[in-house]
């Protein structure tokens, strides 16, 4: 469980890591205005390709230490699952790359709004029932003001962005990045918990 939860908390750092190396290889797309799946257009998709598979692997990695460190109740069960969903979702994202605003609606396109608008749902919904969870069990009590926080903060971004879109005069592209950012920052720290929790 504790290499789980290494992987999940390693694959965070990297992740945004690359996020931020691919803002300065792309200068000309805005934080504020573009998709992060923009970023697999063009020069350097690779690396957006691979941290896409990155966020599937640390999401994985996050979901089993969950699994194995949360007793197997109806919530646990099925928020684990929405989050190994998320990560599937999330991997599929790498072979279909989005349509960049303005292009034409493409297969490829659609395949990766949809697994993006499923994985988005599956994380958001699958966290919360996880915190949920968390907070009847008394030993981890003190964690969940900070897990509540940044679910909040995740489920702000989400809304917004579903309010906003990725309009050329939208601030989508910061929304997502809120939303993705929280979600990727929730798990890392359950991951943590329930391992700290399972090496006392």
């Amino acid at each position: 469980m504790k290499g789980l939860a290494a992987v999940a908390v390693a694959g965070a750092v990297a992740y945004v890591g690359i996020d931020v190396a691919l803002r300065f290889l792309h200068p000309s797309l805005s934080l504020l205005h573009n998709a992060e799946s923009d970023y697999g257009n063009g020069p350097y998709s690779w690396l957006m390709d691979a941290n896409f598979v990155l966020r599937g692997v640390l999401s994985f990695a996050a979901a089993g230490a969950l699994w194995l460190g949360l007793p197997r109740r109806g919530l646990a069960r099925a928020g684990a699952g929405l989050v190994a969903a998320w990560a599937l979702c999330s991997t599929v994202l790498a072979f279909f790359q989005d349509d960049l605003r303005g292009a034409p609606v493409t297969a490829h396109g659609v395949v990766h709004l949809t697994a993006a608008f499923l994985g988005f749902t599956a994380c958001l919904v699958g966290t919360l029932l996880l915190t949920i969870d968390v907070r009847a069990r008394p030993g981890d009590r003190a964690a969940v003001p900070v897990l509540w926080v940044v679910w909040v903060i995740a489920a702000l971004g989400l809304l917004a962005l579903g309010r906003a879109g990725f309009h050329p005069a939208s601030l989508g592209g910061l929304f997502e990045r809120v939303f993705i950012g929280a979600e990727i920052l929730w798990l890392a720290l359950a991951a943590l918990l329930v391992a700290r929790r399972h090496g006392q």
